[in-house]
This record gives structure tokens, sequence and C-alpha cells, in this order.
């Protein structure tokens, strides 16, 4: 078998593992999801983290990014069961970016390589980009960005005894008012209502799955490491923004991360350009992006990639002169 055809035959492995991982994955963590809204009632799911305080929902936000590695067999679906719910958008935004930027991946690749006030200083600053992210989204109103049928309220959600105000947006969910969700029917009907509910979820976003999986499939099959470490390391005081292009469409796997990321050190790449492959690579896969297309319109999609470029070369330039 030549080199050629081995690459093939690892590249077709790789999309058949990537999408069956997907699909089997994602259909059950939707299903639990569903199951939770109705279980803890979507208005109690408005008011745990649609906080009368934007500080209080971004937080609850972020928690909750930190602990679901950004990944579209979890992170995605929890995205869409959160729209869907018309959480506060704030919250949604900073869950959205805090997963990524915050995941356990990252902080251990940056640890590994750099110790562990690196990978403290770096959770600093994913905190801050998660939450001023969030604010701006919320602020300039992106939600109008959304796909139709994902809406979340963008105006504090009543709290016990607080005096916030509910959203239009809420008001005119079938889910409140004298319109509430019937009181939970037992664990089978649930579970089959369930189901409906998370292939309804993951049809808008099959299509875009299948085609983002073999792009990702393909680039991360075709394309060397060593080519990758030669390409940053030849383009001097641009190897910054070029190191965080290229780590978009690398799809680079937290178990890719690692190893790339010792590439190019050995090398003799900066720190900086290492950084900046590693935050864009793990944080706006293209498979990923995929499926986020699903929920966002192009505007959102764009504005999200735009985050995440500029927050690659923030963290890049601003975080290897503290280590």
């Amino acid at each position: 078998m030549t080199v050629d055809a081995d690459r093939l035959v690892e590249t077709a492995v790789l999309f058949g593992s990537l999408l069956l991982t997907l699909l089997v994955l994602f259909v059950p963590i939707a299903v639990g999801i569903a199951l939770a809204q109705r279980c803890l009632g979507p208005e109690r799911l408005q008011r745990w983290l649609g906080a009368e305080r934007t500080s209080l929902a971004v937080g609850k936000g972020i928690a909750l990014g930190a602990i679901t590695p950004f990944c579209g067999c979890s992170t995605i679906p929890l995205l869409s069961g959160l729209l869907q719910a018309r959480v506060r958008f704030s919250a949604v935004v900073a869950f959205l970016t805090a997963s990524p930027l915050l995941s356990p991946y990252i902080l251990a690749v940056v640890g590994v390589l750099f110790g562990a006030r690196a990978a403290a200083s770096y959770a600093v600053f994913g905190i801050a980009v998660s939450t001023a992210t969030a604010v701006v989204w919320e602020r300039g109103r992106l939600d109008r960005w959304l796909r139709g049928h994902v809406r979340p309220t963008r105006a504090p959600l009543p709290i016990a005894g607080g005096s916030g105000e509910v959203g239009a947006d809420v008001l005119d969910s079938p889910t409140c008012g004298k319109d509430a969700a019937p009181a939970w029917r037992g664990l089978r009907l649930e579970g089959r209502h369930a189901l409906d509910a998370a292939v309804g979820m993951l049809r808008p976003m099959l299509r875009p799955m299948l085609i983002g999986v073999a792009i990702g499939a393909l680039i991360y099959g075709a394309v060397p490491e060593r080519a990758v470490t030669a390409a940053v390391a030849s383009v001097g005081p641009m190897a910054v923004p070029v190191a965080a292009v290229l780590g978009i469409p690398l799809y680079l796997r937290g178990e890719a991360a690692f190893p790339i990321g010792a590439g190019l050190l050995a090398a003799g790449v900066p720190t900086a350009p290492m950084l900046a492959m590693v935050v864009g690579g793990m944080a706006a896969s293209l498979p990923e992006m995929a499926m986020l297309r699903g929920l966002f319109t192009w505007r959102l999609l764009a504005a999200y990639l735009a985050t995440v470029f500029l927050t690659a070369v923030g963290a890049a330039l601003v975080l290897p002169p503290l280590w």
C-alpha cells in the first residue's frame, strides 16, 4: 500500500469515527437535556441562568461552559437547548465562549508546556474574554442574528422576591404563564417526547455536520504537522495572526494540541504563535462551526469567528510576556 493510499484510508477512518461519535453521543445528550428541561421546567432554567444582574448570569454561563469541553456532541446540543429554553442571551454567549477558551484540554496544554502560572493567567484571560463577549453581544443585540427557531430573551428574568421584568420573548413563549407546560407524565412518555425533541434538534444540523466533518477530516488527514510548523515559522512578524488563522481549519483536536504545540516549540517557533494556533484551533474547528451554522446566521457565525481570532491573537500577545 502506498503512502497516499495510507493517507486516504486514515482520512476515511477519521471521517467515519468523527461522524459516528457525533451521532452516537449527540442524541443521548440531547435527550438528557430535553428531560432535564422538562424535569426542571423552562421557567426554572430561565431564572437560574437568566439572573437579574448581568454579572451573575454571565458568571453562571462561564461556570457551565468551563465544565463542558467544546465538542459538537456536547456543547452544541446544550447550546441549542439553552436557546430553545429562552435562556438569557448573555448567559448563553458566556457559555459558548467559555466552553472552548476554558477547556480542560487547553488549560492542560498550557500548564504542561509552560507551567501552572501560565495556566492560571490563561484561565483569568479566558474568563475576562468570555465576560466581555457576553456583555457586548447582548448589548449589541446580536441575538437578532440567530436563526429563526431559536430566540432567547435579552431582558432580565423575574427572580423570587426580585423586581426584574420578563422580556417580550419570554411572554410570547408557550411555556410561560397560563400556557405553562403540562405536568411530568412519567419517564416512559417523557423519554419518547425527549427523543423526538433530540431528533428535531439534530435535523437542521445534520447536513452542516456532514460537510464540516468531511472537510475537517480531509484537512486533518492531508496536512502534515510538519507543514503547519514550517508555515508558521516562515512568516516572521506575521506568525501570530497566521497561526491563529491556520488553527481554525486545521481541526485541532484535544489530543493533537500538545504534539503540535510541542512541535512548534521544538522547531524554534516562539511561544506566542504556538498559543495562537492552539486557541484558534480548539475554539473554532470546522465540524463545530458547521453545526453552529444550524443555529447561527452567517453574520453571527462570522462574529464568533472574529471573536475567536481576536482572542487567539490577544492571548498570544498579552500572556507570554507575563510568564
